[in-house]
């Protein structure tokens, strides 16, 4: 079994998250974007450190379909994860019946209402892109939107919606969990804070994560989230916060998010099991 484990330029070898996996399976690290691997010599092309991927949108979009023309299996598939590539995804999820947090979608013509949007709004609210990650070009606002955070969005390529959503609270306390799925099979869960005088949960920004249980409850509305998709993931991390009970969605990771594996005995083979199943 040859299965690879696709990163980015930046990363030498495996991410060290995924590097809890290799007593139980043994991928090859692939950059995505180098032009001389053969990818149709891997049973498996695995994504999972395309960290780069939301500042090459059009060409790894691309390189998605060349390997999907050629017929090489991409977990997560390349449908899911063209849908996922844009967070417009979440508006699809409400209209489904899934709690998100409070979202206004900005079209690529409408960013000049930002400053009425921010204004009018009366608390804090965070605007983000719809095609990012790690935060890029997330900014939270409150009573008037500053001149260089405007330009800076203004100048965001015409394709990206702009989400404005209201700052939630629960973000600091007890901060935003995620529930890691295998297959469809809820594996494990985390809690992410942000640090001190940051909104970000992030590591790069200072936030914080640790391995939580979470109550059966909690597991059964993110995996309504999943029941939502046309198919099942072979990975799939669920974020969001929990306000009365109910789990509102902030994102659904099925790109490259980090899965923590070591943040629970079972996770990482778990992981490799799930891939097991998934080659013939």
């Amino acid at each position: 079994m040859r299965v690879a484990f696709v990163t980015y330029p930046r990363l030498e070898g495996l991410a060290p998250d995924d590097q809890a996996i290799l007593p139980f399976l043994n991928p090859v690290p692939a950059i995505w974007s180098d032009p001389g691997i053969e990818w149709d010599r891997f049973d498996a092309v695995i994504l999972r450190s395309t960290w780069d991927y939301y500042l090459h949108h059009e060409a790894f979009k691309s390189w998605l379909m060349h390997l999907q023309d050629r017929n090489i299996q991409v977990l997560n598939s390349v449908h899911l994860v063209q849908w996922n590539s844009n967070k417009v995804y979440l508006k699809e999820l409400q209209q489904k019946g899934i709690p998100i947090i409070p979202t206004q979608f900005v079209e690529a013509t409408e960013r000049l209402k930002l400053p009425e949007l921010v204004t009018a709004s009366g608390g804090p609210l965070v605007i983000k892109p719809s095609v990012s990650a790690a935060a890029h070009h997330t900014y939270r606002v409150q009573g008037t939107l500053q001149a260089e955070t405007l330009q800076a969005l203004l100048d965001l390529p015409e394709d990206v919606t702009l989400l404005v959503q209201p700052f939630m609270p629960e973000i600091q306390n007890p901060g935003e969990y995620s529930l890691v799925f295998f297959n469809g099979h809820f594996s494990h869960a985390f809690l992410k804070t942000p640090g001190e005088g940051d909104f970000r949960v992030q590591g790069m920004h200072g936030g914080q994560t640790c391995g939580i249980e979470v109550e059966q409850e909690l597991v059964l509305q993110a995996q309504k989230v999943l029941s939502a998709l046309p198919e099942v993931p072979l990975y799939a991390r669920v974020d969001g916060v929990v306000r009365e009970g109910t789990l509102l969605l902030m994102e659904l990771e099925l790109i490259e998010p980090n899965l923590f594996l070591n943040s629970h005995p079972e996770a990482a083979r778990n992981f490799a099991q799930a891939i097991r199943e998934r080659l013939p």
